[in-house]
């Protein structure tokens, strides 16, 4: 049994995707009962389930892609963040732990940094970070808008870290979908 979809069919299935509601799980759920092992499916459904606001099952399908692809380093950004999102700043920077041997100019080691100064109330540092990897980040255009979304929140004097994480979720819920998925290649 083939583990991935092939190309094709997820770029059909995205095609049918609308703005993330409960139709577009019922044909990712469709498209996962015929591929199971397809951890972009699950990032997909994840992404999807985080833009409806259930973080519980957006995390649940985060770990699933991520364990069925561990060195996936945007499922692993993006489980810190929906972390980060349900003020779980702990499990957040464990998740990202992992992205730490990034080189610090790499776009999502930026972002991770900018991420974390915003939870720990370090709004110039954490403004520097999101910059600058917005600069540099060349591969995914889906996460600048998602980090100038953010840097628009940043509160000028400190004012609440996770205001700024929430409404990035409530503005733009399913985070790299097309952009990110059909870069990826089936295995």
């Amino acid at each position: 049994m083939q583990k991935n979809c092939d190309d094709d069919t997820l770029k059909n299935l995205l095609a049918k995707i609308g703005q993330g509601s409960a139709a577009d799980l019922h044909l990712i759920d469709s498209t996962l009962a015929q591929w199971p092992q397809d951890a972009r499916l699950y990032f997909l459904r994840g992404s999807i389930r985080a833009g409806l606001q259930q973080y519980d099952a957006a995390i649940a399908d985060m770990i699933a892609s991520l364990t069925l692809n561990p060195n996936d380093i945007i499922t692993r950004f993006q489980l810190g963040f929906l972390y980060l999102t349900c003020a779980d700043a702990a499990r957040a920077v464990a998740t990202w732990r992992a992205l730490e041997g990034l080189n610090a100019a790499h776009p999502i080691r930026l972002f991770v940094d900018g991420l974390r100064n915003l939870a720990e109330d370090r709004f110039a540092e954490a403004e520097a970070s999101l910059k600058a990897g917005i600069s540099s980040n060349q591969q995914w255009p889906e996460i600048n808008r998602n980090m100038q979304l953010i840097l628009a929140k940043i509160p000028p004097s400190g004012t609440g870290a996770t205001q700024a994480a929430d409404a990035e979720h409530q503005d733009n819920g399913h985070l790299l979908l097309s952009g990110y998925l059909t870069s990826k290649t089936t295995h």
